[in-house]
């Protein structure tokens, strides 16, 4: 039977779709990574556009690569047990006859009439193979009745140990066969598995775009399309054909182009009036259930409608375990349009109707939106008044705002329910006027209540913590300290507890500020989307960082922020305010990617909703990305938008951190007038009303100005007034227990008194390089200043440290963007992308672009003269930074800074 052949239609059926090479291999769901490589049944189900074949085809390939044969099939309506049989086991007959095998066993499938004896056959034979069978079976939706899921049923219940059903369809009940309905038997991929992650679209655009897409524009473009692999795909091919990127991205919209072209032609065009008509009409709810639909339509027959929606359209995405599903932005984004060519008569209709239906569940935040659109304002004011407080404290502050300015004033004046949930969050938004103003009528006619009182109390100290003046919320809450609170209900106890470990922070009492924050995040919440557990485990977070304990806020913030991005959103204020924490962390650690990543597309709302050490921590983190990447001017950019902020906001603290920065940068550069004019700013600033008679920020200026006039002294080698300076820096950041400062102060402090006096400075250097190693930094060793880190090397002789041990972290893989290679490369190709990948990111994170540029330029025997020239900059600015170079690879000379940088890989060898 060797000579029998496949029917044509079978071999149709099994031949694999051609892999894209615009595939990225998602990593995340590999077999192995999801844990289910074992597993006898793997069922895929999402809408189309999910990514399902891709999925299967990445699959296939990592099979292939362990040793198994895969047979692939294409279901279609004609699909049964028999048809199964035959073009698995025609494909197996192949398979034995390349390997020299007898293929015989084809023709026992074609005599069999019954599809399960045919079944029964072909499981005998697979038992008795000698390598593992994979048979995937893709849109098995196609199938028409029950035939071909009653085959798929028996190959599970009767499977040898060496094979493995792997399926995929749109809909229905795959494998939802009871007996077998097991996830020790069956694992399941559903929609949430499917969709993009963060990193996944940003990888996927830098694959496509190179560096032309920047991080923050990709965060954005991945919170447009909700992680909809269909909908990227289509934001991909609009931006392809811009001539124009930055601007295609900025007008990314269903509404034109190749998004609105497919929208038309796959959900318009292709579906029956009757589905596109309803479709159209329900793109108005912000959520969907079959109950909404049925009692807004009563004369369709709701439950088919949707039904056949789901089959046929990718839009819905369904809440896990819940008949509650959404539409996908982008394409709800184009139904709506088409919703509003409706009479309007028909659209009062829909949103009255749906009004009463969500109001008679409780869901009064939509009822409330739909009785706007109802045109009855003053239902919606008094559904808003019973769900705002809510709504706010889940941290969803800016839907709150959003019914906030939407108020008339004399309605917000005349709605007293409404002023606690406006107060707090105007408060959490640098909007303390408005918020005063608010506060002021609670107090006027709610003052007789202790509870009302003392909740305005708590709104005013933390408008004045977001506000950066902690005098001011000191004062708000210091008599409530001092007596006895009221009997305070779950919520306003967490927000009490919170604002105290707030005062604590303020006050430098950083463990005691930690205690009371973690109590607030261990303790237990009745709402997962709780604003003041997010914000305690944020607090908790800073308070390590603040202390040095780089280490620990990773450890603690990387697991917090992932719970709240999926319990609150990515751009919820309080995940941004974590990520501004972790990514300063892992800066310092000697991160470039991942912070990166982790603040894209969220500096906007952390200018509107974080305290002001959020704000801080982000502009320095992006402006030292930003040089780190070659990028200086925009990484003073930064720094120019944080000072101008501060300046418009009367947040003194917010210009002081930006123009030390630019001093320190400045000064590093050797660039005295512009250090000069800009130690005067910083000098004025720090002497002016914004700053005087301030005591809890006192402590902060003076490190902050003192720093960054040893820079300028330290750049003048005027070595005994630095000493001076960086005395008092010491004792303040001693004072404050900021240990990522001290050590930086520390480093300084030994350079400068090893120049200016014969004193031995190697306990200073001990002292820090422990402190340093013993809580995870190392940017602070390395870029302090290069002086420093050639006595850091001195002192090595006599410690088990080494320059080698700090090149080793910083090299060290980071978070990972992408998949791993794509198996059937070459082990030795594969190494030698993995050795000039590793060596790159070794460069990316040992030296800066410039002083790689003029590393390249000493490879070529250029003098410091002739590389100023190529360069157009300054003898004294390549003096400087190679003398980094010196430092950072641990040599003693130019020839010897080459031959480090050949043998560390960060210099191309080849033709030299």
């Amino acid at each position: 039977m060797g000579s029998e052949k496949l029917d044509p239609q079978l071999v149709l059926k099994t031949t694999p779709p051609r892999m894209s090479d615009a595939l990225v291999p998602r990593a995340r769901l590999s077999l192995d990574r999801m844990g289910i490589s074992h597993k006898p049944a793997i069922c895929v189900q999402a809408p189309a556009g999910f990514g399902k074949t891709s999925l299967l085809i990445q699959w296939r390939r990592s099979a292939q690569a362990r040793g198994a044969v895969v047979v692939w099939l294409t279901a279609d309506e004609y699909d049964d047990a028999l048809r199964v049989a035959r073009a698995v086991g025609g494909v197996l007959a192949s398979v034995k006859a390349q390997r020299g095998g007898d293929s015989a066993f084809l023709g026992g499938f074609r005599d069999q009439e019954s599809g399960i004896e045919a079944l029964t056959e072909l499981l005998a034979q697979i038992a008795d193979l000698p390598f593992d069978v994979v048979a995937i079976i893709d849109n098995v939706e196609r199938s028409r009745g029950d035939r071909l899921y009653e085959a798929l049923g028996y190959l599970i219940r009767n499977a040898p140990a060496n094979f493995q059903l792997v399926v995929s369809s749109r809909s229905g009940t795959v494998l939802d066969i009871p007996d077998i309905a097991d996830q020790n038997i069956v694992a399941r991929i559903s929609t949430s598995d499917l969709s993009f992650t963060y990193d996944e679209t940003i990888a996927i655009i830098a694959k496509h775009f190179d560096d032309k897409i920047s991080i923050e524009a990709a965060g954005k473009l991945h919170e447009q399309t909700e992680g909809w692999p269909l909908g990227l795909q289509l934001v991909i091919a609009t931006l392809r054909k811009s001539h124009d990127v930055q601007a295609a991205i900025r007008g990314v919209s269903a509404r034109a182009g190749d998004i609105q072209r497919y929208f038309v032609e796959n959900l318009i065009d292709r579906l029956a009036p009757e589905l596109s008509n309803f479709l159209t009409r329900i793109s108005i709810f912000d959520v969907i259930h079959p109950a909404l639909c049925a009692a807004v339509f009563s004369t369709y027959d709701v439950g088919d409608l949707l039904a056949r929606l789901e089959r046929d359209t990718p839009v819905f995405l369904h809440a896990e375990g819940s008949q509650w599903m959404r539409m996908h932005g982008l394409a709800r984004d184009f139904l709506l349009t088409r919703f509003h060519s409706l009479p309007a008569e028909e659209r009062r209709y829909i949103s009255q109707q749906a009004c009463n239906w969500l109001g008679e569940q409780e869901l009064y935040e939509e009822a409330a939106r739909h009785a706007l659109l109802a045109g009855q304002d003053d239902v919606a004011y008094a559904l808003a008044e019973r769900t705002l407080y809510q709504v706010g404290y889940r941290g969803n502050i800016s839907e709150v705002l959003k019914w906030i300015d939407r108020l008339p004033a004399a309605e917000l004046r005349r709605r007293q329910s409404l002023w606690t949930a406006a107060a707090w969050s105007l408060a959490l938004t640098n909007r303390r006027q408005e918020a005063e103003r608010i506060i002021e009528y609670i107090v006027s006619e709610r003052g007789g209540d202790v509870r009302q009182r003392f909740e305005a109390a708590l709104i005013s100290a933390v408008a004045a913590n977001f506000d950066d003046q902690p005098e001011r919320s000191m004062q708000s809450i210091d008599p409530w300290i001092v007596q006895t609170p009221p009997e305070l209900d779950e919520k306003t106890e967490r927000i009490f507890k919170n604002v105290l470990g707030s005062l604590s922070f303020q006050q430098y009492e950083i463990g005691k500020a930690r205690h009371i924050w973690t109590q607030v995040a261990q303790s237990i919440s009745s709402d997962a989307e709780d604003y003041s557990s997010g914000f305690a485990e944020f607090g908790v977070g800073l308070s390590y960082l603040w202390e040095g304990q780089v280490r620990m806020a990773e450890q603690y913030l990387r697991a917090a922020l992932t719970r709240c991005e999926q319990d609150m959103g990515r751009r919820n204020p309080i995940p941004c305010m974590m990520a501004t924490v972790l990514a300063a962390t892992l800066w310092e650690m000697g991160g470039v990617q991942e912070p990166q990543a982790i603040l894209s597309y969220r500096l906007d709302v952390i200018e509107r909703a974080a305290v002001p050490e959020a704000v801080m921590l982000a502009y320095l983190a992006l402006a030292r990305l930003a040089v780190h990447a070659g990028q200086e001017s925009r990484g003073l950019e930064y720094l120019d938008s944080m000072i101008v902020l501060g300046e418009a906001r009367s947040m003194p603290r917010l210009q002081i951190a930006g123009l030390c920065e630019q001093v320190r940068l400045h000064a590093q550069a050797c660039r005295p007038e512009t250090v000069a004019r800009l130690c005067r700013k910083l000098e004025a600033i720090c002497q002016g009303p914004y700053v005087a008679n301030r005591p809890a920020i006192e402590s902060w200026v003076t490190l902050h100005k003192h720093r960054a006039l040893a820079y300028q002294t330290l750049m003048l080698r005027e070595w005994t007034q630095a000493v001076e300076h960086l005395t008092t820096a010491a004792r303040c950041a001693d004072l404050m227990g900021l240990g990522r400062d001290s050590v930086e102060i520390r480093l300084l402090r030994a350079v400068a008194l090893r120049h200016s006096t014969n004193v031995d400075v190697s306990d200073l250097f001990r002292e820090s390089l422990s402190l340093a190693r013993a809580s995870g930094m190392v940017r602070t060793l390395l870029e302090t200043h290069p002086d420093a880190l050639n006595g850091l090397r001195e002192i090595s002789q006599e410690t088990d440290f080494r320059v080698s041990d700090l090149l080793q972290a910083l090299s060290a893989p980071e978070h990972p963007l992408s998949g791993p290679s794509v198996p059937g490369h070459s082990i030795k190709g594969d190494a030698a992308d993995r050795t000039a990948k590793r060596s790159g990111a070794f460069a990316d994170a040992l030296l800066t672009s410039k002083e790689r540029e003029i590393l390249g330029l000493l490879a070529t025997n250029m003098s410091n003269k002739e590389i100023a020239f190529a360069l157009d900059i300054g003898a004294g600015t390549v003096k400087w930074h190679v003398k980094n170079i010196f430092a950072k690879l641990d040599a003693g000379n130019r020839a010897h800074a080459v031959k480090r940088a050949h043998l560390l890989g960060i210099v191309d060898t080849t033709g030299k």
